[in-house]
């Protein structure tokens, strides 16, 4: 702020005319002067004001645009997630499916491997007559004038 203290006193202790205007012209001056570099600041620190706030703009847009992106890629992993997860489920119940196939084909090949074992050529019947291997057994079993073989049991558990 200016100091205009001593142009007071001299208009105060001013006599003459001349000395009157001279003194007002001297404030006149000086408060011109501090009107003027106020208002210089004023408008500079406006300018920076608005720049401030044009920068904080743009840096709010960056931050929303960065934002719904990573949103986008949350959501993105998110389905890839769900989607891995079915995918391994249902590879799981594939898995499982198999798995039974698997147990149900075993048990009929060991169906069919004690069936084989009963039908190979370990005994002929040849007119009428049964000729048994000297390896094999077969066990019969007669019911209602009739002859059954028995398939032999498997002793693997």
């Amino acid at each position: 702020m200016a100091n205009i203290t001593p142009e007071i006193n001299d208009f105060k202790n001013a006599i003459y005319g001349e000395e009157v205007r001279g003194s007002m012209i001297s404030l006149a001056e000086k408060l011109n002067q501090e009107v003027e570099n106020n208002t210089q600041n004023t408008n500079t620190m406006i300018t920076q004001a608005n720049a401030a706030v044009t920068a904080a703009n743009a840096a709010t847009e960056a931050a929303e645009t960065t934002l719904q992106q990573a949103n986008q890629a949350k959501q993105d992993a998110a389905d890839s997630a769900t989607a891995a997860g079915n995918s391994a489920s249902q590879a799981a119940q594939s898995a499982i499916t198999a798995g039974n196939s698997a147990n149900e084909a075993k048990n009929e090949a060991d169906r069919a491997s004690m069936y084989a074992d009963f039908v190979t050529p370990d005994f002929i019947l040849q007119d009428n007559r049964l000729y048994i291997n000297d390896t094999s057994t077969v066990d019969f079993e007669v019911a209602d004038n009739r002859l059954y073989f028995k398939l032999p049991t498997s002793s693997a558990a």
